[in-house]
C-alpha cells in the first residue's frame, strides 16, 4: 500500500520539483533584472547631469562664437537699397568708396580705403525685388566710425525716396545697437542717389 501511494506521488513530486526549478529560475531572473533597471537608473541620472552640463557649456560657446563673430565684423557694414547693376563694369571697391565719399564729405577728403566688397551672397533678385546688400570691410576701424558717427549726426535728413542709414555689423542674435540714421549718397546714376548701411547677416560676413 505504502509503494503504491509512493509510486502515485511521484508524478506530483517530480512535477512540483520541475515548478520549484522554474519559480527559482524567475526569482533569480528577476532579480538580475532588478539589478539591471538599478544600474541603468543610476548612468540615466549620470547622463542627465552630463546632458544639463553640455547645455550649459553649448550655450556658453554660442555666446562666445557670436561674440567672436561680432569682434571680426567690428570693421564691416552693410549698405542696401542701391539698386543691381549699379555697380556692373566698375570696380566694386572703387564704386563703394567713391559712392562714400561723396555722400560723406565731412568726413573723408578721399574715399575711404576699404579692405573687401561685395553683395550679399545669395541668388540676384528678379524685378520687383529689393536690391542685394553691399556688404563693405573697411581697412581702418576708425574710418568706419567716423561713417556711423557721421550718420548719427544726420539721422533724419532725407533728399530723395530712398535712404541710407549707417549701423553697427553684429550677427542677428545680439544686435543691441538699433540706432539708424538717414543720409544721402551722390553716385553717378539718378537711381543710385541714396542708399541704407545696417547690421549684417552671418552668410555676408566679409
Amino acid at each position: 500500500m505504502a509503494s503504491l501511494i509512493q509510486d502515485s506521488i511521484k508524478p506530483l513530486q517530480a512535477s512540483l520539483d520541475t515548478l520549484r526549478e522554474t519559480v527559482g529560475s524567475f526569482q533569480h531572473r528577476l532579480a538580475s533584472t532588478e539589478i539591471l533597471v538599478g544600474e541603468n537608473f543610476e548612468r540615466l541620472v549620470a547622463v542627465e547631469a552630463t546632458s544639463k552640463s553640455l547645455k550649459a557649456q553649448n550655450s556658453s560657446l554660442l555666446d562666445q562664437i557670436d561674440d567672436l563673430e561680432n569682434r571680426s565684423r567690428r570693421a564691416n557694414l552693410r549698405i542696401i537699397n542701391i539698386p543691381e547693376g549699379g555697380e556692373d563694369g566698375k570696380d566694386p571697391i572703387g564704386f563703394v568708396s567713391g559712392l562714400m565719399k561723396d555722400s560723406m564729405e565731412s568726413v573723408f577728403n578721399s574715399p575711404p580705403e576699404l579692405e573687401c566688397v561685395h553683395r550679399a551672397l545669395r541668388p540676384r533678385p528678379g524685378a520687383g525685388q529689393p536690391p542685394r546688400p553691399f556688404i563693405v570691410c573697411f581697412y581702418r576701424y576708425q574710418e568706419k566710425e567716423k561713417a556711423l558717427q557721421w550718420a548719427s549726426v544726420n539721422h533724419g535728413k532725407r533728399k530723395q525716396a530712398k535712404t541710407e542709414s549707417v549701423n553697427h555689423d553684429v550677427v542677428a542674435a545680439s544686435v543691441v545697437d538699433e540706432s539708424v540714421a538717414d543720409v544721402p549718397v551722390v553716385t553717378e546714376s539718378k537711381n543710385l542717389t541714396m542708399g541704407q548701411v545696417v547690421a549684417d547677416g552671418k552668410e555676408d560676413m566679409v
